[in-house]
């Protein structure tokens, strides 16, 4: 009983403020993910005990909660992990002027928040998974029409460089 009141206490304060304060539109900076939009294949390797495992799979993009999130929904298959599902939400924060990524693996107990920038060729975000001291920067490289890569690498204190985790290229399906 007490877990009902305590919903019902939390969801009333949240239309409370909701009411005060209007819904913001979506920033302008969320146009730069219109080349992630759409239905993909993907082609692409792990870095798994200095081997490449390549793996396949397909998945979309699609603006989501009223245009201010960008969702990536990803299926993979052949990875070292068998078959994985990868999303990520994205968006942009106006007030502190950065991209934000939350990014998820099936596979990973936890999500990875990170920040990020864009290039006008490329979205970089980098951020500090859980209880790690490494740094994880994925890469989106949209410069190419119908087709975007994307690069995952892990630093620990000496740099990107020669640190790939993944890398895949997306190659948007024909209607």
């Amino acid at each position: 009983m007490r877990s009902v009141l305590a919903f019902a206490v939390l969801v009333s304060s949240l239309l409370a403020h909701a009411q005060q304060h209007p819904p913001a539109k979506p920033a302008d900076e969320l146009k730069n993910f219109k080349p992630l939009m759409g239905e993909w294949t993907v082609s692409g390797a792990f870095n798994h005990e200095n081997q490449k495992v390549n793996f396949t799979g397909s998945g979309k993009g699609s603006m989501t909660l009223g245009g201010k999130f960008v969702r990536l929904e990803f299926d993979l298959k052949g990875t070292p992990m068998g078959d994985v599902s990868f999303e990520a939400m994205l968006n942009y924060d106006a007030e502190k002027k950065t991209y934000r990524g939350v990014f998820f693996i099936s596979e990973e107990p936890m999500p990875l928040a990170a920040v990020g920038s864009f290039d006008g060729k490329k979205f970089v975000f980098k951020g500090t998974p859980p209880d790690s001291e490494s740094t994880i920067q994925i890469v989106f490289d949209v410069s190419k029409l119908d087709q975007f890569s994307l690069t995952v690498t892990e630093d620990h204190g000496a740099g990107f460089e020669n640190n790939d985790l993944m890398s895949a290229t997306f190659t948007k399906k024909k209607s």
